[in-house]
């Protein structure tokens, strides 16, 4: 009698938040080979085209992914995220693209405050996870 294989544990790396030491902790427990992290919008792309077959040979898939596609696409699986305190999370979004001159919004973030930054940010939540 073969073991069903479970769903793999879903990280749900939300940027600004301790993620990289979070995916480094997990394949220093798992293996590299062992998990399937998406940090790009190519990698979140694959992933969205992955079959449930596919994704049950990982121990541990994760990345900016939003939850409710782990939850589609990995019914039943253990989903878990690291949180930041908002404001705190906020600035280091600021700085991360204000000091990425390859980064898309690198011309735009230069031009705002802080202030305005924050606003754009709270319009434009799908943006914060577009940090590669």
């Amino acid at each position: 009698m073969t073991e069903e294989k479970r769903p793999p544990l879903a990280f749900i790396h939300i940027p600004k938040t301790a993620g990289t030491s979070v995916v480094k902790a997990l394949k220093d427990t798992f293996g590299d080979k062992n998990i399937f992290y998406a940090c790009t919008s190519e990698q979140t792309a694959y992933f969205r085209d992955m079959s449930y077959e596919q994704l049950i040979n990982y121990d541990v898939a994760g990345g900016h992914i939003p939850q409710r596609t782990f939850l589609r696409k990995l019914p039943g699986s253990q989903c878990f995220t690291v949180i930041r305190d908002p404001y705190q999370r906020a600035v280091s979004i600021y700085k991360h693209f204000s000091t990425k001159p390859q980064h898309k919004y690198y011309k735009l973030n230069c031009q705002m405050s802080f202030s305005q930054h924050l606003r754009w940010l709270s319009e434009n939540q799908d943006i914060a996870y577009e940090m590669s």
